[in-house]
């Protein structure tokens, strides 16, 4: 039979391995704690919390980049826009004609019409015509006149001076113009003409029968510093004023010196 001092001496070294194993294993599990230790030290967080911090984090992300995008989108959708509108206002550019005079009168026009010159000298008193094509049925647009004060008053002078008439039809006088400028200026009417405000601009206007082809003359008058612009369309009949009306609205006049 064997000792009971020698049998507990066994067992406690039987005990050293199992203790070291233990020991071992306590220090393993304390390490591993302390890896996943938040880096805050004053917070306490569970590895549940921390995945559930994680998912948080990676869900703010995904809005910082939905937000991003979205952004993105929005800047995106404005330099389209952007674009568009510059490429409306250059094809409206591209519809339009513009003449100048020498007295830096200008005048833009719809690209379907253009401006051709008038030989007669003189005519009506104008010291330049225009003539406005195509011309096809009434209501249309004939001719852009010019006139100044002294060109007028050369030609009634000259006038003055002739046996017969030196226009078959209607022609303005000084006292004309200087009524029509000042009428213009009141916005009140002057002898039949009635001031219209046609896109950008006042016209005197007055319907004048034609006797030669029938129908009437529709004159439009305004000034552009001291040259009076008159611009004649012809009618079939006078329920046509509104219709070549809108055709003026789509000149405009203006001074090209500034």
């Amino acid at each position: 039979m064997d000792n009971p001092k020698k049998q507990g001496a066994k067992q406690e070294q039987h005990l050293v391995p199992v203790v070291t194993v233990i020991l071992a294993i306590a220090a393993f599990v304390a390490m591993y704690a302390f890896s996943i230790w938040p880096n805050d030290s004053d917070t306490v967080v569970s590895p549940l919390l921390i995945r559930h911090k994680k998912t948080t984090n990676s869900n703010a992300n995904k809005n910082v980049n939905t937000n991003t995008a979205a952004s993105n989108s929005n800047t995106n959708t404005s330099s389209v826009a952007s674009n568009t509108n510059t490429a409306s206002t250059a094809d409206v550019i591209k519809d339009w004609k513009t003449y100048t005079n020498d007295s830096l009168v200008s005048i833009r026009y719809p690209k379907s019409y253009s401006l051709e010159n008038n030989t007669e000298v003189n005519r009506r008193g104008s010291y330049e015509v225009k003539n406005i094509t195509p011309q096809g049925s009434k209501p249309y647009l004939q001719e852009v006149q010019f006139f100044t004060r002294e060109s007028i008053d050369q030609f009634n002078k000259k006038c003055a001076k002739l046996s017969d008439p030196c226009f078959f039809g209607d022609y303005p006088t000084v006292e004309r113009y200087d009524g029509l400028d000042s009428a213009r200026k009141k916005n009140t009417t002057y002898q039949g003409y009635v001031p219209l405000n046609l896109g950008d601009r006042v016209y005197m206007v007055k319907n004048i029968k034609n006797s030669g082809e029938g129908g009437f003359i529709r004159e439009y008058n305004t000034f552009i510093g001291t040259t009076m612009v008159t611009i004649w369309g012809y009618l079939s009949s006078e329920t046509q004023n509104t219709t070549i009306d809108n055709l003026i609205k789509a000149w405009t006049i203006s001074y090209a010196g500034y």
